[in-house]
């Protein structure tokens, strides 16, 4: 440093309620939750004192995983979505922000900003494109899903200022980490339908109905199924193709999260709609397992047979139905042949059949 100014010395203070206030060379110096704010300050010999504070710099997380079981995100405001923190790095309009509006099933959500309301010519100015946002999960604990199946599942609903399929930028890249968020693996790069499933909606757009959601799972690898993971969605805002204009301007839309749990059952196994006694095959077609999803208040065992075009009975099984519901899988390697199969469901003495396609 010039001028003979000693080493800048920087302190941060701990969460509301904590009366940690320490150098920022200690680690591990904070033992609440939240967000932590840095005040910096540069000694001069002859020019005092110069300090700068940041407010929010750091979130710390919870020291412990949190057990998966039952647990989902709504994000509504009983719940701990403060644990939940978002990050605005260029500090613009493009950001991630809690919704109390609108919902996957209720009346709250996490949305992306994506819309550019500024009118022209100041919507070229500024651009998104270079720019992005992260949210982050609490941490969590996976290893009761050590083995078998385990996803990541949430409810979406996006759409693209565009209709020109070159113009939909935009990207949601999904993280998770496994050593206290020192360094980040990718689960998933997501752009397109994956993230706009109501395709081009020319002003801000936000869901009105349920049936404007879709569904995601992401599957999980071994590797990230630890005591403690954290997971971060990274929103990449975009602009045109720079082959069709000589400008550029923003061609994303609001785009909206609900509904985050993890489990070994995919989510549009458990978001199926249905009343009394009825069956649902999800997904179908397949080229991997399925899931036979039952619906029935009066009964409380469900017999699944799959039957092959042959008429071979090529699997069997039978499941309590716990709470008006089950979710009973058919392995991929019961239905490894290509075709159409006849999966029979009986509750009591209901009987249905549904049509299976593997491809």
């Amino acid at each position: 440093f010039s001028n003979g100014a000693s080493i800048p010395t920087a302190t941060a203070t701990a969460p509301s309620g904590s009366s940690n206030n320490v150098n920022s060379n200690v680690t591990n110096a904070f033992s609440e939750p939240g967000w932590v704010s840095v005040t910096l300050a540069a000694t001069g010999n002859n020019s005092g004192t110069t300090t700068a504070t940041r407010d929010k710099a750091a979130f710390v997380a919870e020291l412990t995983g949190k057990s998966t079981e039952g647990y989902i995100q709504d994000f509504n405001t009983s719940g701990d979505r403060a644990k939940w923190p978002l990050f605005n790095y260029y500090n613009n309009n493009f950001a991630w922000e809690l919704n109390d509006n609108v919902g996957f099933h209720d009346h709250s959500c996490i949305m992306y900003k994506g819309f550019d309301d500024r009118s022209f010519p100041t919507n070229l100015t500024g651009r998104p494109a270079g720019d992005f946002d992260d949210f982050f999960s609490i941490p969590v604990d996976l290893t009761s899903m050590a083995t078998g199946k385990c996803n990541l599942n949430y409810a979406f609903s996006g759409a693209s200022r565009t209709g020109i399929i070159n113009d939909m930028n935009d990207t949601l890249q999904i993280m998770y980490s496994t050593d206290s968020s020192r360094t980040w693996k990718t689960l998933a790069k997501l752009a397109k339908a994956q993230i706009a499933n109501k395709g081009a909606v020319s002003t801000a757009y936000t869901p009105q109905f349920e049936t404007d959601w879709a569904t995601t799972t992401i599957p999980i690898p071994v590797a990230a199924r630890t005591k403690y993971t954290v997971f971060c969605w990274r929103y990449w805002p975009s602009v045109n193709d720079t082959n069709k204009f000589n400008f550029f301007y923003s061609t994303g839309n609001n785009f909206y999260m609900d509904n985050v749990y993890f489990s070994s059952i995919p989510a549009d196994v458990t978001s199926v709609n249905m009343k009394n006694m009825d069956i649902a095959i999800i997904p179908n077609p397949t080229s991997n397992d399925a899931y036979v999803v039952v619906k029935d208040e009066s009964n409380s065992n469900a017999n699944v047979v799959v039957i092959d075009v042959t008429g071979k009975v090529v699997y069997s099984t039978s499941e309590v139905i716990a709470g008006g519901e089950a979710h009973i899988l058919i392995p991929q390697s019961a239905i490894t042949v290509k075709g159409l199969y006849m999966v029979q469901v009986s509750t009591g003495s209901q009987v249905q059949t549904k049509k299976l396609v593997v491809y």
